[in-house]
C-alpha cells in the first residue's frame, strides 16, 4: 500500500503490471533474497513469496561454502523463475475465461 501511494489495484492490475515488468521484478526479487541473506535476515533455506513459506531440503547445521551459496543463489533464481511462469500461467486461464 505504501508503495502505491494508498492506491488498491485490482488483481488485473496487478497480474498486468506483473507481466510488463516481468525482467525488472526477477532483477528486484533476486536483490531482496540476496540482501536479505547478506544483512542475515534469512539463510537462504527458506523463501517467502506472498505470504507463502516454502522450506528447503537443507539442514540448518550444515556448513555453508561458497560453493553451496552459489547453488541455493541459482536454485532461488529458478524458482522466482518459475513462480513467475505459474502467475503467468494463471493469468492466461483467467483471461481466455473471460475475466
Amino acid at each position: 500500500m505504501w508503495l502505491v501511494g494508498g492506491l488498491k489495484p485490482d488483481h488485473k492490475t496487478i497480474a498486468r503490471f506483473r507481466r510488463d515488468h516481468n525482467d525488472g521484478l526477477k532483477q528486484v526479487l533476486r536483490q531482496c533474497v540476496r540482501l536479505c541473506m547478506q544483512l542475515g535476515l534469512i539463510e537462504g533455506n527458506t523463501l517467502f513469496v506472498d505470504g507463502t513459506k516454502i522450506r528447503a531440503n537443507a539442514g540448518m547445521r550444515e556448513s555453508w561454502s561458497e560453493q553451496r551459496c552459489r547453488r541455493v543463489l541459482k536454485e532461488t533464481d529458478q524458482r522466482i523463475e518459475s513462480i513467475l511462469k505459474e502467475c503467468e500461467a494463471v493469468d492466461a486461464s483467467v483471461f481466455e475465461d473471460g475475466f
